[in-house]
């Protein structure tokens, strides 16, 4: 499990870290909004503690931002000393998931935390995937672009899932071996730039169907789907 905690006072941030990282939970801590925005162009995190008050941000606008920008949805924990009931609905109205009232405690914390993986875990995504002209039933496995049937290897229909899933958002070669291989992620392999390759031609990812995948040089890759070329594109 890898957490990203968004937390301003530095004594707790270590506090919190340290019991995540006891619990044999990783925890990658932000002191400032501007960095945690930054770093979710490339990251990834399984949840989100989020702290409501921060020095160059609001929790709440960071939370409304995710819900936004994020084509998958990440678990949000708020932590915050506002205890009134209008706070927590305030929140839980945004979308966050679960809410914590400081001072924290290390037992509930960790209980909270692993009661909100395990419902998480229990929210299967749906088994037909729609995007523009591409649809994927995942548990029968067949994969067509505009009606005609496209044969994956079941390695290209997981990269294709998760691709189309986390459309939008910059996708590191790193973060496709973690989730995709499921291998370690600092493996230096040409594997992913072969498969996003043959899935760019199989699923016709190109502008005429609404998509953009594009290349970003040292990173990895960025799919764009653009719904209004799309129906442009199909009514000619």
């Amino acid at each position: 499990m890898h957490i990203a905690l968004l937390e301003d006072d530095p004594p707790q941030a270590q506090l919190i870290a340290h019991w995540l990282s006891a619990a044999g939970i990783t925890c990658t801590p932000f002191h400032r909004g501007a960095d945690f925005r930054k770093a979710m162009s490339s990251q990834t995190f399984d949840l989100i503690l989020l702290d409501w008050m921060l020095p160059d941000d609001d929790g709440l606008e960071i939370l409304v931002w995710l819900r936004k920008t994020l084509a998958s949805r990440t678990l949000v924990m708020f932590t915050t000393t506002r205890a009134e009931e209008s706070a927590l609905v305030q929140a839980l109205d945004r979308g966050a998931d679960d809410y914590l009232i400081k001072p924290l405690r290390r037992s509930e914390t960790l209980a909270r935390i692993n009661a909100l993986m395990r419902r998480g875990a229990s929210a299967k995504p749906a088994s037909v995937l729609r995007l523009g002209a591409i649809v994927i039933d995942n548990d029968r496995h067949v994969t067509t672009v505009k009606g005609a049937p496209v044969d994956l290897t079941d390695r290209e229909l997981e990269l294709a899932l998760y691709m189309l899933r986390n459309h939008g958002r910059l996708l590191t070669r790193q973060e496709l071996l973690e989730n995709v291989w499921k291998t370690n992620p600092d493996v230096i392999t040409r594997t992913v730039d072969t498969h996003v390759s043959r899935l760019r031609t199989k699923l016709a990812l190109t502008p005429e169907n609404g998509f953009d995948l594009t290349t970003v040089y040292h990173k990895g890759y960025r799919l764009e789907f653009d719904a209004a070329k799309f129906t442009s594109a199909a009514k000619d």
